[in-house]
Order: C-alpha cells, then structure tokens, then sequence
C-alpha cells in the first residue's frame, strides 16, 4: 500500500479537479442567457481556478479542455440547426481548445502575487485571442455577455467587454483564494489531528488508490516525517510503520503474521536500493534521493524485478 503526499498547493486530485471543471463549465452556461444567472459566472471562474490550482502545466490544460467543452458544446448547440452536429462539436472543440491553452497559463499566474488580478488578465487575454483568430475570430461566450443584469455593466462604458470580463474573473479570483484558504487550513487541522493521535499511541495506517496516484510509498513517509506544518510532523520510524504493519492491520489481514518480515510469515515484502546507512531506516530528509524498489515479492511469488 503507497500514499502520495498531500500537497497543499492542489487541494483536491485530479479525478475531482475533473468534475470540478465540467460544474464550472455548466456554471458558465448558466449565466448566460436563455438562464441568465449571472451570479454564476463568478462562480464557474472561481471553480475553475480551483481545480487548475497547483496542477502541472499539462494536466492543467486538460482540465481547461474539460471546462471548455463543458461550457460550449450546450451554449452553441444552436449552430447544429444550420450547419449538422459535426461543425457544432468541432467548432465547440476548437473553441475549448483556446481554455486548454488558458488553463496552463492559469495554473502558473495563480502562484503569483496578487493573484486574481493576473486571473483577470489571463480571462481578458484569452478572450481577446478568440476575438480576432482564427479566420476575424468567434467571441461568442464572453464573461461580459453574462452581465447584462448584473452591476458589473457599469464597467462597459469605462473599458468596454474587456473590463467587464476583467472586473468577473477579478471577482472569481478572488472567491477562488478564500476558497484555497479553508482548504489548507482545513488540511493542516487534519495533519495535526493526526501528529496527535500518533502521539497519543492510536495506530495509523497509510494506504493510496494507485493507480490514481503514483505508487512512491517513500514519498509519503517523508511527507509524514518532513510536512510543510513541522507541529504536524510524526517520526520516521512511526511513518514506516504506518505505511507497512499499519495497512495489514487496518485491514485486520495480519491473522498470519502478514506485515513483518519473521519466520513463518508470509514471504510478502520489497527490496529496496538505498543510500549506505550505518543503520536505521533510510534518510528521507527533503533534498535526498528516495530509495528505488529492485523487487517485490507477494506471498513468495515476484510480481516486479528491475532488469540488470
């Protein structure tokens, strides 16, 4: 069983960042007309922004891809009438592929300082590229077209559509940043909640659900050992048991002795290649180089070798 470590800078993983990203785009919709809630397009903008947090630049364009879709394949369902189902989709495609190209930018100006201005900056550029390419540009969808009814119209005689998509995507930024907070304050309550009931001898077990994430079972006792809130933190020895005898425990299948290397156990276990130590388990410090798998053995049975 591997546990990758909780980074407080994507709050949720890839799978909910996913959902998170189609609900934005059907939250876009809705604050167009025929529905006209305008209220939500700050919410797509701000749900957005969230499920890009933190992400590579790859993954982040997928996800815009995800939401641009989400959002135009329903809003220009009306050019299936003139010109067939396969323009609408390709044209509705082409037009989400402007948001993959946003995502990846989004998921690196979120990082920054003052970060729902540079939010605001990359929706207005993003729209302005859709005005004039390809072939004098389809801008159909603006964040300002939402605002027919809502107060942000006031800004269109000071700067026209631009402003008014940079005065929303300001106002999601900035809804997306109180939403980021609680998160991470909610993940470090549960990381100290959790150095406290190590401390207080509760057993821990450790586990993932690879393939999901990456199997790196080393990765997470570091990140047990060394986590970004140092009150949080639970030793090395206390993470390795967490992550071996814990899981066969938790999962109440260590009747047989399953979880230690003794005799007459399970021949269940992993051999690993690591840095020269006098004795001990390996130095996970931040900085270090993590030991590599060589085998893995199940019950007597190799299921993984590495080839010399």
């Amino acid at each position: 069983m591997h546990l990758r470590r909780v980074d407080p800078a994507a709050p949720v993983r890839a799978r909910w960042a996913a959902l998170i990203a189609v609900g934005a785009g059907l939250a876009g919709l809705l604050a167009f007309p025929r529905f006209g809630v305008w209220p939500l397009a700050f919410v797509s903008v701000a749900s957005f922004s969230v499920a890009v947090q933190g992400r590579r630049a790859r993954t982040a364009a997928w996800l815009g891809l995800v939401y641009g879709a989400a959002f135009f394949v329903p809003l220009l369902h009306w050019t299936g009438v003139y010109v067939g189902p396969a323009p609408w989709l390709i044209l509705a495609i082409a037009e989400a592929g402007y948001f993959a190209g946003m995502g990846a930018v989004l998921c690196c100006v979120q990082r920054l300082p003052f970060a729902p201005l540079w939010i605001g900056a990359t929706w207005v550029l993003q729209e302005a590229i859709r005005d004039w390419n390809p072939f004098g540009g389809f801008p159909w969808g603006r964040l300002a077209f939402s605002q027919a009814d809502s107060p942000m119209r006031w800004l269109a005689p000071l700067g026209g559509a631009p402003l008014v998509t940079f005065g929303v995507a300001v106002g999601g930024g900035a809804l997306a940043r109180l939403i980021l907070s609680a998160n991470i304050r909610a993940w470090r309550a549960t990381a100290i909640s959790a150095s406290a009931l190590a401390a207080a001898g509760v057993p821990l077990a450790f586990g993932s659900d690879s393939p999901v994430t990456p199997m790196n079972p080393w990765a997470a006792i570091r990140g047990a050992a060394y986590p970004s809130e140092p009150g949080a933190a639970i030793s090395t020895t206390a993470a390795f048991a967490a992550h071996t005898t814990g899981g066969w425990r938790a999962a109440r299948l260590d009747g047989d002795g399953s979880g230690v290397l003794a005799p007459g156990a399970p021949a269940t276990f992993a051999v690993w290649d690591a840095a020269p130590r006098a004795a001990g388990l390996p130095d996970v410090r931040p900085g270090t180089d993590l030991p590599t798998c060589l085998r893995t053995v199940v019950r007597g049975e190799t299921v993984f070798a590495v080839s010399f």
